[in-house]
This record gives structure tokens, sequence and C-alpha cells, in this order.
């Protein structure tokens, strides 16, 4: 399409369309950057949780087990 227009000589329409098809890759682009940000965050905050949670039980666990002991169970 690109060769049918410089061939023409219609320089406007040439702009354009050149214009239209940074438009769009610049969009694909950013969207592509998008979602891969939105994902990392999403994988980041599951796993922190995920460990502050495991940390939580094992301290939990570590405090029923000194209570057991401390009480002569």
């Amino acid at each position: 399409m690109i060769d049918a227009i410089v061939e023409t000589g219609s320089s406007p329409r040439f702009i354009s369309v050149i214009s239209e098809e940074v438009s769009c890759q610049l969009h694909s682009g950013i969207s592509k950057a998008a979602r891969r940000f939105a994902l990392v965050e999403i994988i980041c905050n599951v796993i922190s949780e995920f460990v502050r949670t495991t940390r939580a039980e094992r301290y939990l666990m570590l405090d029923n087990q000194a209570a057991k002991t401390s009480c002569g169970w």
C-alpha cells in the first residue's frame, strides 16, 4: 500500500499512512509494557504475601510449641 502511495506522489496521504503506522506500533508497545508491568506487580504481591503468611504461620507454630513446653504438656 505504501509503495502505491509513494508512486502517486501523494505526500499528505503518505505522511498520514506513516503516522497511523507509527501510532499503532506505539500503542502496541505501550500496551505490552503496561501488561508486563501489571503482571510483574501481581506476581510480586502474591509472592510477598505468601512469604509474609508463611513466616506468620511459622512464628505462630513456634509460639504454640513454646507454650506447650512451658505448661508441661
